[in-house]
């Protein structure tokens, strides 16, 4: 004796309609993943090229307060011997401004640079 079983299948146009749906959803939900990995993607670089202008801003600040404090010795032993009393009152006068203007150089920097 052989047993043979049938079995029907019948999808219907609601199964069917569910099921194109189901697929839609699916397909806007990847392309909304795609779209968030790419805005990451770019805010990540965002974030890369901000933090080297800040390093490069660094960089430049740290230079100034060098030359700064550099050119206030350097014109001070200059003109350390044998020159007239004026011309060394001038010197001091131009040395003071520069230290003064590194002092608000470091203070502009702590002024707007944000908390950790």
């Amino acid at each position: 004796m052989v047993r043979v079983d049938v079995y029907h299948h019948i999808i219907t146009d609601a199964v069917d309609k569910k099921l194109d749906n189901i697929q839609t959803s699916l397909d806007n939900l990847t392309k909304l993943v795609q779209r968030e990995a790419i805005q990451m993607a770019a805010i990540d670089d965002k974030i890369a090229a901000l933090q080297q202008k800040v390093n490069d801003e660094g960089d430049v600040i740290t230079s100034s307060e060098t030359l700064l404090g550099n050119l206030s010795q350097m014109l001070k032993d200059a003109l350390a011997g044998g020159v007239s009393q004026a011309t060394l009152d001038a010197v001091d006068a131009i040395a003071n401004q520069v230290d003064a203007k590194k002092s608000e150089l470091a203070a502009a920097v702590a002024a707007n640079t944000p908390a950790a």
